[in-house]
Formats: structure tokens, C-alpha cells, sequence
């Protein structure tokens, strides 16, 4: 867990780096990045639902990316307001 932590953290701090050396030269409408970045929650969290169902089905558990399902929708949760039933 430490080095996941570590590699989250990092993720964070480029991806703040990256968005500040951007907005100096364009600027950045903080509505699109909250979409995008919902979006992506999103995709991650279906993606991460049929992972679990193919793994019931064939009995073959693949390696479950970063973000846990509930994690993404909590994420999704926290930015848009709406609640997502995982059960």
C-alpha cells in the first residue's frame, strides 16, 4: 500500500504541475476539467464492474486496476452529487 500511496501522491503532484505550466499558456475552464475528470471516474468504475463479472463467471480474477469500484463511486459521489448502487 505504501508505494501505491506514493505513486497516487506523485500522480497528484504532476498532474497539478502539469495544469499549472499549462494554464500559463491557455486557459483552462475548471467546468471541463471536472467533467472530464467525472467521466473518466465513470468509465473506470464500468470498466471495473465488468472486471468483477467477468471474474464471477469464469473464475479468473484479473488484477483490479487502482481505484476500487466504491472508491469511483464515491469520487463520482463527491463531484456530481449523484449516487451510484453498487449492490
Amino acid at each position: 500500500m505504501p508505494l501505491q500511496w506514493f505513486a497516487t501522491g506523485s500522480g497528484h503532484l504532476l498532474a497539478r504541475n502539469l495544469q499549472r505550466e499549462y494554464a500559463k499558456l491557455h486557459a483552462i475552464d475548471t467546468d471541463v476539467v471536472r467533467y472530464y475528470a467525472v467521466m473518466r471516474a465513470f468509465t473506470e468504475l464500468t470498466f471495473k464492474i465488468s472486471l468483477k463479472a467477468e471474474s464471477r463467471a469464469t473464475g479468473i480474477v484479473r488484477r483490479m486496476p487502482t481505484w476500487k469500484p466504491e472508491q469511483c463511486a464515491r469520487y463520482f459521489r463527491s463531484r456530481t452529487g449523484v449516487s451510484i448502487d453498487l449492490a
